[in-house]
C-alpha cells in the first residue's frame, strides 16, 4: 500500500510538478526522455529523444543530450512533443478604428506651421494593442486546441498585436504591441486607392496627399512641450504612423492583404510591383488562390490560407490547394481561424472558430491536405515554423531548438492522427492546459 501510494505521488509530480518548482525557481530544469520530438528545424523528426527546459526556455534537444543534475524528469515514452501551434491572423471585434489624426495647426518658435498626416477615405488605421481586452472569454478554450500564440488584427486597416495565450495571466497575455501592418481589400476603387496612397507617400518619404503637403517635411517626434498639449500627441501619432509605412516599404516588416476574391489578387500585386523591397502576405480562399495561381507564380509572396480541400471554380472536383502552393514553391501558413468568407475579413458565414472548437480532432483538415498529397512536414511547418517566421517571431517560436521559448504541445501519439490526443499545452515552460 505505501508503494502505491508513492507511485501515485509521482505520477501527480509528472503532471504538475514542473509548475510547481518553476514558481519558485524560474530556472527549474524539466527534462522529458523518451519522446518523439517534431522539432520543425534541420533536425526534423527525432525518436526516442530528449527535451531539457530550464525556466522559460528549451536547453537542448536531441538523442544523447547529458541530463542536467537535480533536474525532474519526466519519462514521454509514446508522446510526441512539438512546437505550440501559431495563429497569423485571429480577427477580434473592435468598435469603430481609430481614424488617422487630423492636421493641426502649431505655433513653433514665432512660425504658424501645419503639421500634416496621412490622408482617410472613410475607413482609418486601427492599432490593434490600443484596444485589446485580454478578458475576451473566447480566448480560454484555445490552448486545449493547441494553440499558444495569436497575431490579432481586426476588420479594415491597422497594425496588429501578437500575444502569449496566457488567460491565467491575462495581464501579461499582450507580447508584443506593435505587430505586422494588415488591410483589408477588396476589388473596388475606395480600398485599393486607400492602400496606394498609404504606400506610395511612405515609398516617398511625403506626408500629406494634398498638393499643398506634397513634398513637404518628414514629421518628427516632438519633444516634450513642443507645440503643446494635443498639437504635440497629433504629430507624434502622425509621425508614427508614417514610420510604420516605411519600415513595410522598405521590407523590414511584411504587409498582411486579406483579398476577398482572385480579381482583387491581380490588382494587389499590380499595386505593390513598384515597391520593390515590400514583403506581401496575402490570405484569401482556396478558389481564390487557385484562379490567382499563374500569376502568383515566381513571385516572392507568402500565403496565408485555411487547411483543406476546395472545390476546383464551375466543377464539383476537389482540390487541395496547399499542395498545389507547394509544388509551385510558395511558403504558406494555416490559419485556422481567420474567415475567408466574401467581403472584408469576418464578413458573413459561419465562424471557423466555432468550427474550431466544436471537434475532437481540431487539425483534421489538416491531416486531410496530408491524406490527400501535402507533404507531412510541410503541413506541420505551415502551423509552427512558418507563421512565426511570417510574423518576426522565428528567434523566439516556431522550432525546438536551444534558446526558443519553451511553446510545446504534448501528444500522445502522431499530431496528425485523429486517434490522438492532446495532452498538455505549455507556454514559457508553464503548463496553461492539461488533460
Amino acid at each position: 500500500m505505501m508503494r502505491f501510494a508513492i507511485a501515485l505521488a509521482l505520477v501527480g509530480l509528472v503532471q504538475i510538478g514542473h509548475v510547481r518548482l518553476e514558481a519558485a525557481d524560474p530556472e527549474a530544469v524539466v527534462v522529458y526522455r523518451r519522446a518523439a520530438l517534431e522539432t520543425m528545424a534541420k533536425a526534423g523528426r527525432l525518436e526516442n529523444a530528449t527535451l531539457v527546459i530550464r525556466g522559460n526556455k528549451i536547453e537542448a534537444v536531441g538523442a544523447d543530450v547529458k541530463i542536467p543534475d537535480n533536474a525532474q524528469i519526466i519519462d514521454a515514452a509514446g508522446q510526441t512533443i512539438m512546437p505550440g501551434l501559431i495563429e497569423p491572423l485571429y480577427e477580434v471585434a473592435i468598435a469603430g478604428p481609430a481614424a488617422d489624426a487630423a492636421p493641426r495647426t502649431m505655433v513653433i518658435r514665432g512660425r504658424v506651421v501645419q503639421i500634416p498626416s496621412l490622408p482617410t477615405t472613410g475607413r482609418g488605421f486601427t492599432r490593434v494593442a490600443d484596444s485589446f481586452y485580454p478578458y475576451d472569454p473566447g480566448l480560454k478554450p484555445l490552448n486545449r486546441m493547441g494553440l499558444t500564440t495569436l497575431n490579432l488584427i481586426t476588420n479594415g486597416m491597422g497594425q496588429s498585436a501578437m500575444v502569449q495565450l496566457t488567460p491565467q495571466q491575462p495581464d501579461q497575455m499582450l507580447w508584443k504591441a506593435d505587430g505586422v501592418v494588415f488591410a483589408s481589400v477588396t476589388n473596388n476603387t475606395e480600398s485599393l486607392d486607400q492602400l496606394r496612397t498609404r504606400l506610395d507617400l511612405a515609398g516617398r518619404g511625403r506626408t500629406t496627399g494634398g498638393a499643398s503637403g506634397a513634398g513637404g517635411p518628414t514629421p518628427t517626434r516632438p519633444g516634450p512641450g513642443a507645440g503643446g498639449g494635443m498639437g504635440g500627441a497629433a504629430a507624434a501619432a502622425a509621425a508614427a504612423n508614417l514610420q510604420v509605412w516605411r519600415d513595410l516599404v522598405e521590407g523590414k516588416t511584411p504587409l498582411v492583404v486579406s483579398a476577398n476574391n482572385s480579381a482583387t489578387i491581380l490588382y494587389v500585386l499590380k499595386l505593390v510591383e513598384t515597391h520593390k523591397n515590400l514583403k506581401l502576405v496575402i490570405f484569401a480562399s482556396g478558389d481564390s488562390l487557385y484562379e490567382a495561381r499563374e500569376a502568383l507564380k515566381g513571385r516572392p509572396v507568402k500565403i496565408v490560407l485555411q487547411p483543406g480541400l476546395d472545390m476546383r471554380p464551375n466543377s464539383r472536383d476537389r482540390m487541395n490547394v496547399a499542395r498545389l502552393l507547394h509544388e509551385d514553391g510558395h511558403e504558406f501558413s494555416f490559419s485556422l481561424l481567420a474567415s475567408s468568407s466574401p467581403g472584408p475579413m469576418g464578413g458573413g458565414g459561419s465562424s471557423p472558430t466555432d468550427q474550431f472548437l466544436s471537434q475532437d480532432f481540431p487539425l483534421f483538415p489538416v491531416a486531410y491536405a496530408v491524406k490527400t498529397g501535402l507533404p507531412r512536414q510541410a503541413a506541420l511547418a505551415a502551423l509552427t515554423q512558418r507563421p512565426a517566421s511570417l510574423l518576426g517571431l522565428d528567434k523566439e517560436l516556431g522550432t525546438l531548438e536551444p534558446g526558443k521559448l519553451a511553446n510545446l504541445l504534448i501528444i500522445d501519439g502522431d499530431p496528425l492522427d485523429p486517434r490522438s490526443r492532446l495532452r498538455a499545452t505549455m507556454i514559457e515552460g508553464k503548463t496553461v492546459y492539461a488533460r
